[in-house]
């Protein structure tokens, strides 16, 4: 029988993650190692949005999804094709975002 999407979604949380910091203001994407701790305690993150405070906040998305699909040059250009047409979700890589601020 074949998987769900909830059961592939799963499996695919168990590859090597990568995260995608989005930020709106400036049109950046800056890829981050996976962090599986609290927000607060993630040096990387905090460092990296705090580039993007002055001179006021800007707006921005942390994407999180599987290594392997990043590593594609035609699923890469996708998923950012994805992102500057607006999309928060890209259900289909089992990703998980953030609003961040």
């Amino acid at each position: 029988m074949a998987d769900s999407i909830k059961d592939i979604a799963q499996k695919e949380l168990k590859e090597p993650q990568i995260r995608l910091l989005v930020c709106r203001n400036c049109k950046t994407a800056e890829e981050l190692p996976d962090w599986d701790g609290h927000p607060d305690d993630d040096v990387l993150l905090q460092i990296t949005v705090e580039r993007h405070q002055q001179p006021a906040p800007h707006t921005g998305l942390l994407f999180k999804f599987p290594v392997k699909y990043w590593a594609r040059p035609d699923v890469k250009e996708s998923i950012m094709k994805q992102i500057q047409e607006g999309s928060s979700g890209l259900d289909v890589f089992g990703t998980k975002f953030y609003d961040t601020k």
